[in-house]
């Protein structure tokens, strides 16, 4: 007789392929943890990894190189800015987990704003305390802002205050429009508290007239970047300011054991421009160099 009540071998077996033993079974291997990360191995598992804001604080690891270049984007990858219209800061989730890259490469990275003068531009739009990403390269990276566009690096629009990249490089492109502040070969802006320190880029930086805070590795310095290089070559337009092959701007902070060897340019009445450095204002420099032209 049927009494209407399922049998108990039929609600093991539900139990079984209803419900998965970690609601992270899109990560097939990690628990997100430092000791125990989420392996990435995947075009769709970072971009899984990328859309789903509430893992932002866990653990990644890459366990492979990963190939973006069926996809582009407007914004950045992952920690996006999702009001571009509101100039008062980020008004996204910022990165605050561990993205440790493994010595693996992400390759083919296109972030092109369309002219719209999109901010927070780069493998990460922002990382915040604790954050860290570490042991990634970036090759054929290709980032254009538009006219007005903040904040543009090859692996990081802005490292905030209390996150650290280190070991980490950067190879292609990253240019901005008229009025755009804030670029880097790897970083954007490195504010107070953040640390950038062994890494290394070889992208081209080149801002739009009336542009500021160009760097072949980091535009804005606020924290400290230590045992890292730039090759890139550093262009701004007619009246921009802050140009340098390491950094454009260096506030109050430390530079130490680094030095940059791509060529620096600025257009008509340019000025602060260096081979090393833009404008050091009272920071402190040690143990670097450039070789690099300067006109």
């Amino acid at each position: 007789m049927n009494t209407g009540k399922i049998p108990a071998i039929a609600i093991l077996l539900l139990s079984f392929f209803i419900l998965p033993g970690s609601v992270h079974a899109r990560y097939p291997h990690g628990s997100g943890t430092l000791g125990d990360p989420y392996q990435i191995s995947k075009l769709a598992e970072l971009l899984e990894m990328a859309a789903r804001v509430k893992d932002y604080d866990k653990c990644f690891i890459l366990t492979a190189d990963i190939d973006l270049a069926s996809h582009n984007f407007t914004t950045a990858v992952i920690a996006r800015d999702t009001n571009n219209l509101n100039s008062t800061g980020f008004n996204g989730t910022a990165f605050t987990g561990v993205f440790d890259g493994n010595g693996h490469t992400i390759s083919n990275l296109i972030i092109n704003a369309g002219g719209a003068g999109n901010d927070y531009l780069g493998l990460f739009g922002d990382i915040n305390s604790p954050g860290e990403i570490k042991n990634l390269r970036l090759e054929d990276v290709n980032i254009t802002g538009g006219d007005g566009s903040f904040y543009l690096g090859g692996l990081v629009g802005l490292n905030d205050t209390g996150s650290a990249i280190s070991n980490c490089s950067s190879k292609g492109a990253v240019s901005g429009g008229i009025n755009s502040d804030y670029l880097g070969g790897l970083v954007g802006l490195n504010e107070s508290g953040g640390a950038v320190s062994d890494c290394c880029s070889t992208a081209a930086v080149t801002g739009g007239n009336d542009s500021d805070y160009l760097g072949g590795l980091v535009g804005f310095v606020a924290g400290g970047v230590s045992n890292s290089y730039a090759a890139g070559n550093v262009t701004g337009g007619n009246n921009s300011t802050c140009l340098g092959g390491l950094v454009g701007y260096n506030h109050y902070s430390t530079i130490s054991n680094s030095f940059a060897t791509g060529n620096v340019t600025g257009g008509d009445s340019a000025r602060q421009i260096g081979g090393f450095l833009g404008w050091n204002h009272y920071g402190n420099i040690s143990n670097c160099y450039s070789n690099g032209d300067v006109s």
